[in-house]
């Protein structure tokens, strides 16, 4: 069997999911019929590209003959139904987008949001209430579970998260705002680069969620190195009040041993008062 859905928000998007076949039944080609006939149905639905995630090596290979590319840093596949790269297609993706809007995020936004946060980011930490660093310096160890790490902030009365969305529902930035027990609000949010100017209204969104829910100042936690996105937050009128917990980056970092391993960027706290 294999299972996918499509995006209701976004109808040219589709996931696979819990692709398998019985171990006696395997290496028949079976599960090439299988795949084969669901790309059928989703090209007459209309998708244009298929996103999957996984870390088995079995099912890597059937992936890699079934045409999906994995995207650097992740374990995200990507198969563009018109024979585009996996590349070439985030790329287009935000190139036409046209304007955006923000509002509350919500659960359709799951799958739209596929492209934004397995695209590389400039900034090290996309937000840090959810925990969510950019493909281009971090390593992602999972798939689906990427845009759960912002939707989660917002699953009780203690937070929340908000969408910026493209007229046909392409989500080009997000932001999350979590309450915490010092009757402060954290809050952080990123977009993709065409929408910069969408960062201010997100933030600016998360920041009144703490203010309705009685908090007195709002803060960031931020990456010492996200330099762009600092001055950003400057703009917004919030100003460094001292160090924050360091950001661990996992991998991609060479040291003078000729070894990968991780490394920590210093963290900064940035407030404004509500």
């Amino acid at each position: 069997m294999c299972e996918f859905y499509v995006s209701r928000r976004l109808p040219i998007l589709s996931e696979f999911t819990y692709p398998g076949t019985r171990p006696e039944f395997r290496g028949q080609g079976i599960a090439t019929e299988l795949w084969g006939a669901a790309i059928d149905d989703m090209k007459a639905l209309g998708v244009q590209a298929i996103f999957l995630g996984t870390n088995h090596p079995v099912a890597f290979r059937l992936y890699r003959l079934l045409g999906f590319s994995k995207l650097p840093g992740t374990l995200t596949f990507v198969q563009a139904l018109d024979g585009r790269s996996a590349e070439e297609f985030l790329v287009d993706w935000f190139r036409d987008a046209g304007p955006a809007t923000v509002s509350p995020g919500d659960l359709d936004d799951k799958l739209p949001s596929y492209p934004l946060v397995v695209s590389p980011h400039d900034w090290q930490v996309l937000d840090a209430n959810g925990g969510l660093m950019s493909t281009r310096y971090s390593l992602h160890h999972t798939f689906a579970g990427l845009y759960m790490k912002c939707a989660n902030v917002g699953n009780d009365e203690n937070g929340a998260r908000f969408s910026a969305r493209t007229d046909d529902g392409r989500v080009v930035g997000m932001s999350t705002a979590r309450l915490d027990v010092d009757g402060s609000c954290a809050v952080d949010g990123f977009v993709q680069h065409r929408y910069r100017d969408l960062l201010n209204d997100l933030i600016e969104q998360a920041a009144a969620f703490g203010s309705s829910q009685g908090a007195g100042a709002v803060h960031a936690h931020l990456s010492r190195e996200d330099n762009g996105k600092r001055r950003l937050f400057e703009g917004l009128g919030f100003r460094e009040v001292g160090p924050a917990p360091d950001f661990v980056l996992d991998g991609l970092q060479l040291n003078q041993k000729r070894e990968i391993e991780p490394i920590s960027v210093p963290g900064l706290k940035m407030e404004k008062q509500v």
